[in-house]
């Protein structure tokens, strides 16, 4: 058997704490970003559901327990078929929207605007900013998602209630079925 210089040793400790470091980057990312706000590592994930499917929504885990989604779109061409919490932090929610396309043409969902409105149990709106990441582009007939997410003036854990919506409002809009 033989003595392993320290050189070698070094060399075999770098390579495998740059290989644990490489593993540690490249985990869980699904290329997506968002609104340039703080992390969203949190809590894990909470669940929701759209009142149109008519399932009850509900909310399991930690921060905002008892969180209610809906969601509602006003363009033709585009239904909400399901809203899904996502970790989060102490001041932001991000809410994993499932969007069917029930038109005739392949659409981008990033290319409508989102608006996510955030309220108490008093049915008091919580201020913050709205934004949210790259959407999936999607055939007739198909699902895709987009994270939406807001962040919260305050704790998180005072939402109660979310409700995101779909339309064809801003000068940058230019989704396939927001075009006359």
């Amino acid at each position: 058997m033989t003595e392993e210089s320290p050189r070698r040793r070094v060399l075999a400790c770098l390579g495998t704490g740059l290989v644990v470091g490489l593993a540690g980057c490249s985990s869980g990312g699904d290329g997506t970003t968002d609104d340039g706000g703080p992390d969203d590592s949190g809590d894990g994930s909470d669940e929701t559901t759209d009142s149109q499917t008519g399932a009850s929504p509900s909310d399991t885990t930690g921060q905002g327990s008892g969180l209610t989604a809906t969601g509602e779109s006003a363009v033709e061409g585009l239904e909400i078929v399901d809203l899904e919490r996502q970790g989060g932090n102490s001041n932001k929610i991000l809410m994993f929207t499932t969007v069917r396309n029930t038109g005739d043409q392949t659409t981008d969902l990033s290319e409508y605007n989102y608006e996510m409105s955030l309220y108490d149990s008093e049915g008091d709106t919580i201020q913050g900013s709205r934004g949210y990441a790259k959407g999936d582009e999607v055939a007739p007939g198909d699902s895709g998602t987009i994270n939406v997410s807001h962040s919260v003036e305050g704790d998180v854990a005072d939402v109660a209630r979310a409700e995101v919506s779909i339309n064809c409002n801003g000068a940058l809009i230019d989704g396939a079925y927001c075009q006359s």
